[in-house]
């Protein structure tokens, strides 16, 4: 039998404290499949990454709290490789991350 999908997501994106610049150092328990679990937050792929493990890894919501911020996710969301599963959980519950429509010119 397949194990059961499990989604850990932040009840409001208020929840997310972590830091907004700097180097964001991930734990082994998160991380544990690279040499060096260090990511520049100024660096867009490095905040894809690194936010790409935290959700994965992620068993409840206090493991999310301390590494994402909310400004970094809203700004890198539309280019965050998920299953569209979690995706869309992750929206219902965070409309604010939902893909905003293009402004027109007037």
């Amino acid at each position: 039998m397949a194990a059961a999908l499990r989604r850990v997501i932040a009840v409001t994106l208020d929840d997310l404290d972590g830091p907004g610049s700097g180097i964001l150092e991930l734990p082994v328990s998160i991380c544990w499949s690279l040499e060096s679990p260090r990511f520049d937050l100024s660096d867009r792929d490095q905040v894809r990454s690194a936010y790409k493990f935290v959700i994965d890894a992620a068993r409840q919501p206090g493991h999310l709290t301390p590494y994402l911020n909310a400004g970094l996710l809203k700004d890198i969301w539309g280019d965050l490789g998920l299953p569209r599963g979690k995706r869309a959980a992750w929206e219902a519950l965070n409309p604010g991350l939902r893909a905003r429509p293009a402004a027109t010119a007037a």
